[in-house]
């Protein structure tokens, strides 16, 4: 949707204006979308035979697009400044952030930058059928075809690539796959949507077309099936093991840590035969359970796992000689004195099969 309107406005706005106007929209909100826009100025490269064409057309669209990342950024700083009072970002601590203080530094993260683009190059052409189809479609594309816009679309695709790990140098963050993947799938759809309608070029690409997105579809499906089995695997026998229905206590507290939640996901896994899948999103984190609970019927939730807090300490003691396990996914540790249901996953119980299987 949002690329739908951004093809809408640039076909009535200057390139300029344009850049400046999605830079300040997208940062902060759909910014993994700003990188993909370039595509949509493809049509300025209009095959001519002059050099300084090329470079005209190349200057255009790549400055229009930095300026109003630099504009989007700092518009991003200044709000964040207005909202907040707090002067810079603030990154996360899974970002595992890596400043450049030194060339070390800079020889460090120019190397994870490196290793996270290789990872992504392997999730692309992790299928052999895939990456036989998108080279054929390459092929297609580019064999005995002389046409500089071709030149062209080719640097602002390794441009539009490229600036994903070039920005993340100073400061060495985490690079997720999840973001990477909507560049990279902007690229791959190059392969099929600069055909030139001359010839019978189109009847190839067509077939490839509908096999590329079958891959994708199956990749898909399968994740799509095992965050639906974890997720609903752990909804119902929570639901099935509770003393009390959830609505009955005034919330949950949680226990288990990151290891025990990803312990639990290896064994539903496991007993239902799916797998996660490149790029998609890990649950091995207790932050990831929360939603079940809510999910499930309580109004609140309290995730202590690793967290030293004076209340988790105290509860916990206070209330572990009530510790119920059985055989089951939870264990229960009792009420708390402000009415939550205690509780944690019992990593050495077992993962009875459901009918239907949770991921109906």
């Amino acid at each position: 949707m949002v690329l739908v309107l951004a093809a809408l406005i640039a076909s009535r706005l200057g390139i300029w204006k344009f850049y400046m106007l999605f830079g300040v929209l997208c940062f902060g909100t759909l910014s993994n979308i700003y990188y993909i826009l370039p595509l949509l100025h493809l049509n300025l490269a209009n095959g001519g035979e002059s050099k300084d064409d090329v470079k005209t057309i190349l200057f255009r669209i790549v400055s229009a697009w930095g300026c109003g990342f630099a504009l989007g950024y700092l518009s991003m700083l200044a709000i964040l400044y207005l909202a907040t009072g707090q002067l810079g970002l603030e990154l996360a601590e899974w970002r595992q952030p890596h400043f450049v203080h030194s060339a070390k530094d800079i020889a460090a993260n120019i190397d994870r930058s490196a290793a996270y683009f290789l990872s992504h190059i392997r999730i692309i052409f992790s299928d052999d059928i895939r990456t036989y189809i998108l080279l054929a479609a390459i092929a297609i594309q580019f064999l005995r075809n002389k046409n500089k816009r071709h030149n062209i679309i080719a640097i602002i695709s390794l441009a539009i690539i490229a600036a994903h790990y070039v920005i993340i140098l100073p400061a060495g963050i985490v690079y997720s796959t999840r973001t990477a993947m909507a560049t990279w799938s902007g690229i791959i759809c190059l392969a099929f949507m600069t055909s030139s309608p001359e010839g019978t070029k189109w009847l190839w690409l067509s077939p490839l077309a509908v096999l590329l997105i079958f891959s994708f579809a199956k990749q898909n499906e399968s994740a799509l099936a095992w965050y639906a089995t974890i997720t609903n695997y752990w909804k119902t026998a929570l639901l099935e093991s509770t003393p009390l229905p959830p609505h009955q206590y005034n919330g949950l507290v949680f226990f288990s840590n990151d290891e025990e939640v990803g312990a639990s996901v290896d064994m539903i896994s496991t007993r239902y035969g799916v797998q996660q899948g490149m790029g998609f999103e890990r649950l091995n984190r207790s932050k990831s359970w929360k939603p079940v609970a809510f999910e499930a019927g309580f109004e609140k939730v309290i995730i202590c796992n690793d967290v030293k807090s004076d209340y988790c300490i105290d509860v916990r003691r206070r209330h572990e000689e009530n510790t119920r396990c059985g055989d089951g996914l939870y264990c229960f540790y009792g009420v708390t004195e402000d009415g939550f249901l205690m509780a944690g996953l019992n990593v050495s119980g077992s993962v009875k099969e459901y009918s239907p299987p949770p991921n109906w």
